[in-house]
C-alpha cells in the first residue's frame, strides 16, 4: 500500500495483498478492493504496540479495540455480495476530541518512521465505568488511498477501553471553545 502512495507499482513478487475488481450492492462504482486481508486486525495490534510503549504497559488481552479504517470498506454477506460499511456515529466524535485536546496540548503522541507514521491518544471518562483511549494513526497520509470522488475523505480512528486508566495517562481537556473542523473525518486535517 506504501508503493501506491508514492505513486510506484510494486513488483508482482512483491504484492502479498489480494487486489480485485469489486462490484457493491447496492451499486456503487466498480472499485479496486483487497480482498482477505484484515487491516483492522493489524492496527489493533500496532494500538497494542503504541499502549505498550507510551504506558510501559501490556494492554490486557481482554478489550475490544474499534478501528475505523482511513479508506472506504466493505464486508462480504453471505450470498457473497460485498456491502458498503457506512461511517460510524463514533468517527467524527473521536476525530473532534483528538483535534480538541490536540490543540490543549493534552494527547499522549508516538511520531516515527521519520515523522511518517504518528499515533496520537487522549482518555476520557465516557458513559459507562470505564476510561475509554480515543485514538488516530496516520501511515504515510494513507487516507489518500481512499476514492474520495465518491466516498468522503477519512482518517483512521478507533477506541477502546480498559479497567483502570495507565497512570502517565492524558485525560481530555473539560475547556469548552470554538474548533476548526472543516474536515471532521480526517483527525490530522482541520
Amino acid at each position: 500500500m506504501i508503493a501506491v502512495i508514492h505513486g510506484k507499482q510494486p513488483t508482482t513478487e512483491n504484492i502479498r495483498l489480494d487486489l480485485r475488481e469489486i462490484e457493491f450492492d447496492p451499486p456503487k462504482p466498480l472499485g479496486i478492493g483487497c480482498i482477505n486481508s484484515d487491516v483492522k486486525k493489524q492496527i489493533r495490534r500496532w494500538v497494542r504496540g503504541f499502549h505498550a510503549a507510551l504506558y510501559e504497559k501490556f494492554l490486557p488481552i481482554d478489550p475490544e479495540i474499534k478501528v475505523f479504517l482511513p479508506f472506504p470498506s466493505a464486508k462480504r454477506r453471505p450470498d457473497g455480495q460485498f456491502e458498503m460499511c457506512s461511517i460510524s456515529h463514533l468517527q467524527p466524535m473521536i476525530v473532534e476530541a483528538i483535534k480538541r485536546n490536540r490543540i490543549a496540548r493534552r494527547t499522549d503522541r508516538i511520531t516515527c518512521n521519520n515523522g511518517k507514521m504518528t499515533y496520537e491518544c487522549v482518555w476520557s471518562h465516557a458513559p459507562g465505568p470505564m476510561p475509554v483511549c480515543a485514538f488516530a494513526l496516520d501511515i504515510y497520509d494513507w487516507q489518500k488511498l481512499g476514492d474520495d470522488t465518491d466516498f468522503p475523505k477519512r482518517g483512521c480512528v478507533g477506541c477502546y477501553s480498559i479497567a483502570e486508566k495507565p497512570i502517565s495517562a492524558t485525560f481530555d481537556t473539560k475547556l469548552a471553545f470554538p474548533l476548526t473542523n472543516r474536515h471532521p473525518l480526517d483527525p490530522f486535517r482541520d
